[in-house]
């Protein structure tokens, strides 16, 4: 895909950029995009609260107008899940930027990772 507005956006604005993708803070990343409401367990007296990577939106575009006008190439946050909130860090009243270091092995290509600095745990399952 040949877009040369593009290329100067990205160099005129790379901190707008992870490589060739525009990041959450691009003014385009969160256009169109309401920001996600909280679960009813996601309160801040429950210890969740927005998440830090992606603002809240639980997703952003990646590149605007990829396959023509207002469709967009999209990806959902893997910090929080697309859920836009996340459990705080300890000690802090923000949400987490989830390090998930340890790796149980639960089963055959079934994973239990924590992270390190809230104790958040995801179970997931690669298998086919």
């Amino acid at each position: 895909m040949n877009r040369p507005e593009l290329n100067e956006d990205r160099a005129a604005h790379p901190e707008w950029y992870d490589g060739h993708y525009m990041n959450v803070n691009h003014p385009l990343a969160t256009k169109e995009i309401e920001k996600r409401t909280p679960l009813n367990f996601m309160t801040k007296d429950e210890g969740f609260a927005e998440c830090p990577e992606c603002q809240g939106y639980g997703g952003w575009h990646l590149i605007w107008n990829a396959y023509g006008e207002g469709k967009h190439f999209n990806r959902h946050c893997s910090n929080c899940n697309g859920r836009g909130y996340t459990q705080m860090e300890p000690g802090t009243e923000k949400g987490c930027q989830h390090e998930f270091t340890t790796k149980i092995k639960l089963g055959n290509c079934y994973y239990r990772y924590v992270c390190a600095k809230c104790g958040t745990v995801h179970d997931i399952d690669s298998g086919d």
